[in-house]
C-alpha cells in the first residue's frame, strides 16, 4: 500500500494508533474536523487518518484470522469502557 505525504521520521519513531469503531465513516468524520487530521485511505473495513504527528487507524475489528487465529478484536461494549484484544477463550468462535 502507497500513501502520499507518508510522514517518514528520520529520527524518532512514529506512532499508529488503532480505533475500533462500528461505524469508521462518522470516527473518521470526528478524527478529521475535530484534530484537523486529513484521510489518506478511506472505505470499511478500515481508514487512515493522518495527524500531524502519527496515524489513527479506524477499523471496525473482526478475526480470528488464519495467520492469528487465537485474536480476536472488538468494539467497545454498550457502556464504552472495554476493549479486548488477545487471545480468544475457549468456546469463542
Amino acid at each position: 500500500m502507497e500513501i502520499p505525504n507518508l510522514p517518514i521520521p528520520t529520527d524518532s519513531i512514529l506512532l499508529t494508533h488503532v480505533v475500533v469503531a462500528s461505524d469508521v465513516e462518522r470516527s473518521a468524520a470526528f478524527y478529521s474536523d475535530v484534530p484537523g487530521g486529513e484521510t489518506v485511505r478511506a472505505g470499511e473495513p478500515s481508514i487512515v487518518i493522518q495527524t500531524a504527528d502519527g496515524w489513527i487507524s479506524l477499523d471496525v475489528g473482526g478475526g480470528p484470522t488464519d495467520h492469528q487465529p487465537g485474536v480476536v478484536l472488538v468494539t467497545p461494549d454498550p457502556d464504552g469502557h472495554l476493549i479486548e484484544v488477545g487471545q480468544m477463550k475457549p468456546g469463542w468462535g
